[in-house]
């Protein structure tokens, strides 16, 4: 068996590579082709900043859900766990239909957002950006449910595939939606979320394999009040961390675009990418290894899960120091040369 583990954690770590390979890219194409207008570049981080509701809008119920559904996997239980993951989707629906309302009525009136916004194109560009982070709910909430049934498995690299190709051709599209002096930035958002969908739908295809039934799938879309009752004391711990997690990180940007303007929210958003990449990459470090977590909980190895623990903290903690001591170090040259000094601010942030 470990030696089984042990090949998808080489498969998730490779695919994994290229996707911290295509981050890197992404940072030093798109994000100069976005920030060569402040204003505008301002308005993008408010909107897409609020893509963060949906991250947490499950209320906790994702990380309890992957916990269950992984215990139930390994224990060959798939009528439990599909049960798990479709109350887990009912949950994130219903949460999700609401933040979706809310964008959408803020898209009617995005000062609310932005104050000091122009008519005509600061306008046009803050509202249909809403809109479109309002219609994207239904990709959001495939994305995170194909999340979990891959990594129940520890199969992610599955995934990761389908999404690096859909990585590669956001970044090439830079080049139609802002070269030969373009700036469309509502016309890239938008196709953003077309190759979201498009991933999202390919890797439905492919979940097809696990012998998952739609229809089947889709019944378990439901309140289901015996997993409510098993999950819930898991879930409001999970719920007081991801509260306290936006209150921290989350609201910057909505309030310096409220107090300070635009153009500040788009100093703070160059160096808020940059910390978004390092929790990215940290997250991509620790990832393949948390359904194995669950999956010794549910055989009961307590000895076996603490060896695996201490483990992981020793091999993996010099990759998460040393690279942030060393982007810390070295953050001046780093914007300076990544977006130009117009964004020099941005290195003390």
């Amino acid at each position: 068996m470990s030696i089984s583990y042990r090949g998808k954690y080489f498969r998730i770590y490779i695919w994994q590579g290229l996707s911290i390979i295509l981050g890197f890219l992404s940072l030093f194409i798109v994000m100069p082709s976005l920030s060569g207008n402040k204003t505008l570049f301002g308005i993008y981080s408010v909107c897409t900043s609020l893509t963060i509701f949906f991250s947490y809008a499950d209320l906790g119920f994702i990380s309890s859900g992957l916990k269950y559904a992984a215990e139930y996997y390994i224990r060959g239980d798939r009528k439990n766990e599909i049960r798990t993951i479709g109350f887990t989707a009912f949950i994130m629906l219903s949460m999700f239909m609401l933040i979706a309302l809310l964008f959408g009525i803020i898209s009617i009136f995005p000062q609310i957002l932005m104050p000091e916004l122009e008519p005509d194109s600061e306008n046009y560009t803050a509202r249909y950006l809403l809109i479109l982070l309002s219609v994207s709910c239904p990709v959001i909430i495939g994305q995170r449910i194909l999340n979990m049934i891959y990594s129940i498995r520890v199969e992610d690299y599955k995934l990761q595939r389908i999404s690096a190709v859909g990585s590669i051709l956001k970044i090439l599209s830079v080049f139609f939606f802002f070269g030969s002096e373009n700036y469309l930035l509502v016309p890239y958002f938008a196709f953003v979320q077309f190759i979201n969908l498009s991933v999202v739908l390919m890797a439905a295809f492919q979940v097809r394999k696990y012998q998952y039934s739609f229809v089947e799938f889709l019944k378990a879309i439901r309140f289901d009040r015996i997993i409510f009752d098993k999950e819930k004391g898991l879930t409001g711990a999970s719920f007081i961390s991801i509260l306290s997690w936006v209150l921290f990180y989350e609201f910057d940007q909505i309030a310096i675009s409220n107090f300070v303007g635009l153009e500040a929210v788009a100093v703070y958003g160059i160096a808020f990418s940059a910390l978004t990449f390092v929790r990215t990459f940290v997250s991509l470090l620790y990832s393949p290894y948390s359904s194995r977590y669950n999956h010794l909980i549910g055989e009961n190895d307590r000895v076996g899960l603490m060896k695996f623990v201490n483990r992981m903290l020793l091999m993996l903690s010099p990759m998460v120091v040393l690279p942030i001591v060393g982007l810390s170090m070295l953050s001046e040259p780093f914007i300076i040369s990544w977006v130009g000094f117009n964004y020099e601010e941005s290195s003390s942030i």
